[in-house]
């Protein structure tokens, strides 16, 4: 699903995402859900995979991922760090 929850309120994305884990659960599906969201990848990412200009940079699991793009500045364009960076800070800073 490609960001499935952009334009939702807090509480339809809390429900769209209950309702997708349970089906994963209870179905055994495999969902690919695409966000820009971190903290929607740390609570449904089993398995996260960061493309940075439609090339795969990281695996692992969200928070992995975010470590090592944080300790490999090399590797990662610096609109992707910028965003990071956006991200972390939340959205009262």
């Amino acid at each position: 699903m490609d960001e499935p929850t952009s334009a939702l309120d807090t509480e339809a994305v809390s429900t769209i995402e209950e309702l997708c884990v349970e089906l994963h659960r209870k179905m055994d599906l495999t969902l690919v859900w695409v966000t820009h969201n971190l903290d929607q990848a740390r609570r449904l990412g089993g398995k996260t995979i960061l493309l940075d200009a439609g090339v795969i940079v990281k695996t692992g699991t969200a928070e992995e991922v975010i470590a090592r793009m944080q300790a490999d500045h090399n590797r990662v364009s610096p609109a992707v760090l910028e965003y990071l960076q956006d991200d972390q800070a939340g959205p009262d800073e």
